[in-house]
């Protein structure tokens, strides 16, 4: 997903960019095909994701939905704040830290109250609770991915 961010943020697809401006709607236009290009992407992740769970219960694929929705959120933002170049940078390390503290790679139950914290408030640990039946991390998911998107559209907008 950091790589398609990366070609988002790349600087011909920026010109393109520029170009759609100059067509009545072109902005929305543009903003909206890599937001859906994103979002069918993460969620096709999820899917695959998904069907290779051994326990394929509803909670998984709305927690994984949630979860796409965050990220699509993120990699726009990403897109429309830093140039290739910084996303390359940035990217495996915001990657590994959040999935470390997130939970992703070990059980944080039995570390310290303070972690388990952090961990939930990482996108992967919130999506590891929305599985687990905590629905309030699936809204925060869903609320977070809105906010992003609506962050990177008024950046966007803002470009002139």
């Amino acid at each position: 997903m950091l790589m398609l961010t990366r070609q988002l943020a790349a600087y011909n697809v920026r010109l393109s960019a520029v170009r759609m401006r100059v067509i009545e709607g072109g902005r929305a236009l543009g903003f909206f095909s890599d937001a859906a290009a994103v979002l069918i992407l993460t969620l096709l992740f999820a899917l695959e994701a998904f069907l290779l769970s051994p326990g394929m219960k509803a909670e998984l694929l709305l927690a994984l939905a949630a979860y796409s929705a965050a990220v699509t959120g993120a990699c726009l933002l990403l897109s429309k704040t830093g140039g290739a170049g910084r996303i390359d940078a940035v990217s495996p390390f915001a990657a590994l830290v959040t999935s470390i503290f997130g939970g992703c790679f070990a059980e944080l139950s039995a570390l310290s109250p303070a972690l388990r914290i952090v961990a939930r408030l990482t996108p992967q640990g919130q999506m590891i609770a929305a599985a687990n039946g905590i629905w309030i991390f699936l809204a925060a998911l869903f609320a977070e991915g809105a906010l992003f998107a609506l962050i990177a559209a008024l950046l966007e907008k803002r470009r002139g």
